[in-house]
Formats: structure tokens, C-alpha cells, sequence
């Protein structure tokens, strides 16, 4: 695999220290793929002995979005929708908890190089129907999504994966934790619920108060996430 070769010419650029070698990796839907996809990318050549991390994308609620569930999603009501995205959620953590010991077997961080809820469709692949997209943007933008969220984050970190999340406000907007820029706080769930997770510390004595501080000016806000993502 090309990617041995060009670890080694970034490091000898910026030098070992200023960089992290990370092998993109999947997650999937089955513990035995996402386990075999994992050995065969990181025991190739030995591989995992020239990297730094292992990452996948633990999305959850990517099925409510296909054309194959629209009759489902349609009969469905938006609480029905969330019950559905938090099963599949807490189907995806367990995956990734038994991965994770497969990775750390070899020395290696669980990463996410994206992460989040993923009952969206880019604008070149249109949703299923008019009453698919209401239905999913409904739960996208629904209280509940401030739970979820916050359980993604607390069971990740709880296992020893180091998450990170993108605050895309991309043109088909429900993707990132929030929707616009200027979103009141109040209705952006997802975003609060990232917020909370990087302020609350994880040791009950920590040298600094605010592990999600990223600029250092005392507070969590916009901006650390910014640098978090």
C-alpha cells in the first residue's frame, strides 16, 4: 500500500513529531467485517507499526435515508424515526468497542475521522420523497438528537476512542451538529449536546478546567470547536 511510503515522506518534511500517520479504516455493519477490514489494512507489511491511528466514521441512521426503507420511513412517525436512529446508534458503539480492542491490540487509538447522525442525502441524490426528507429533517431537528449525541460522545470516549466531529453546514444542511453559522443555540441540539460533552472533564481532577478550550480564553465556544473539528 502506497500509504507506508508517504508517511515516510511527510515525516521526513515536517519531522515525525509534527504529524499522525492514520489508516482510514470502515466500521460497517457487522462485527466481523469491521474486525477483518481491520486486520487486512493494518497487518499488511505490518503496517499498523508505521501508523499512529486507526479511524472509520461511526455514523448511525444511514439506512433511514435509502430508497429501500421509503415505504417504512414514510409510515413512520418522528419519534418512531428517533427509536429506530437510537437502536442503530447503540448497534454501531458495540461494533466499535470490539474494534477498538482489535486496533488497541496493535498499539493503536480508535479515532473517528467523521462521525455523527447520517439521515441526510447530498443534493445530487435526492431523498427518496417529499415526505422522507420532512420526516428525517423533523428528527434531525428534534429535542431527542441532543441525547443521542451526547450518548455517541460520552460511550465513545467511555471505551478509549478519541472522536471527532465536523460542524459541516453544507448546502443539504442537516449533516454537521449545526444547520447555519447563525443558528440560536436553543434549537441547535447536536452542537449543544458537543458543546456540553467538551466541557464537562473527564478527570475528576484535571489540570486544566476545560478540556474542549481550545484557544485558551477560558470558555467553550464556536470557536474552540472550530479547532476541535
Amino acid at each position: 500500500m502506497r500509504v507506508i511510503a508517504v508517511y515516510g515522506w511527510f515525516g521526513r518534511v515536517l519531522g515525525r513529531g509534527r504529524m499522525l500517520g492514520v489508516r482510514g479504516g470502515w466500521l460497517g455493519g457487522d462485527t466481523g467485517l469491521a474486525i477483518s477490514f481491520a486486520e487486512a489494512i493494518l497487518d499488511w507489511e505490518d503496517a499498523y507499526q508505521h501508523a499512529d491511528g486507526y479511524a472509520v466514521a461511526p455514523y448511525f441512521g444511514f439506512f433511514l435515508a435509502q430508497e429501500e426503507y421509503r415505504e417504512r420511513v414514510e409510515a413512520m412517525t418522528v419519534n418512531t424515526i428517533l427509536d429506530t436512529a437510537e437502536a442503530d446508534l447503540r448497534f454501531m458503539l458495540g461494533i466499535a468497542r470490539e474494534l477498538e480492542q482489535t486496533v488497541a491490540a496493535r498499539s493503536l487509538p480508535l479515532i473517528t475521522y467523521e462521525a455523527g447522525h447520517h439521515m441526510v442525502r447530498p443534493t445530487e441524490f435526492p431523498f427518496p420523497s417529499d415526505l422522507v426528507r420532512e420526516k428525517l429533517t423533523a428528527a434531525a431537528h428534534h429535542p431527542r438528537m441532543y441525547g443521542l449525541f451526547t450518548e455517541l460522545l460520552n460511550t465513545w470516549a467511555e471505551f478509549g476512542g478519541s472522536m471527532n466531529l465536523f460542524n459541516d453546514t453544507m448546502p443539504w444542511g442537516n449533516f454537521g451538529v449545526i444547520t447555519r453559522w447563525d443558528q440560536d443555540l436553543d434549537t441547535a441540539h447536536r452542537y449543544r449536546a458537543t458543546l456540553d460533552f467538551l466541557s464537562t472533564p473527564t478527570d475528576p481532577e484535571p489540570l486544566e478546567p476545560w478540556p474542549g478550550d481550545g484557544d485558551g480564553d477560558g470558555d467553550v465556544d464556536f470557536d474552540d470547536f472550530g479547532l476541535f473539528a
